[in-house]
């Protein structure tokens, strides 16, 4: 199957979508209700990953909100979603399936970055960012 960002989008929201609790969509949203993650569009940092240009390096990125609150049931509450086991861990519900479905050859999370207090429209959440590795078919 040749690279389909588009799939692979849909298909880690699918796998976000097994976390309890947790909304997600598989692309930037202008709301939405927390806790809730969404997908963002790939960073493409190698297009030829290997010399005959048969697998595409992606790092796409979820981005986590949680209801603010008060700054600790926030912060604990985002990290929770972090955490590497669980039924709330974001990891371990992406790495459940790490072809996502047959969409690229293999998925890991790499790392979770707290962002601290965000705004989206007029509320205030508490946020953090997965970084994925995907390795997938090129052309």
């Amino acid at each position: 199957m040749a690279l389909d960002l588009e799939l692979i989008m849909t298909n880690l929201d699918a796998r976000l979508q097994t976390v309890t609790g947790l909304n997600s969509t598989p692309e930037v949203p202008t709301q939405g209700t927390p806790p809730f993650a969404f997908v963002g569009v790939p960073l493409i940092p190698n297009y030829h990953l290997t010399m005959n240009k048969a697998r595409v390096e992606l790092r796409p990125t979820i981005t986590l909100l949680v209801g603010k609150g008060t700054n600790r049931s926030g912060q604990f509450q985002l990290a929770r979603y972090a955490n590497p086991a669980g039924e709330y861990s974001i990891q371990a519900a992406i790495e459940g399936d790490r072809t996502l479905g047959g969409a690229c050859e293999e998925c890991v999370v790499e790392s979770f970055r707290p962002l601290g207090s965000e705004e989206m429209g007029v509320l205030g959440y508490f946020g953090g960012q997965f970084t994925l590795l995907v390795v997938a078919r090129g052309n």
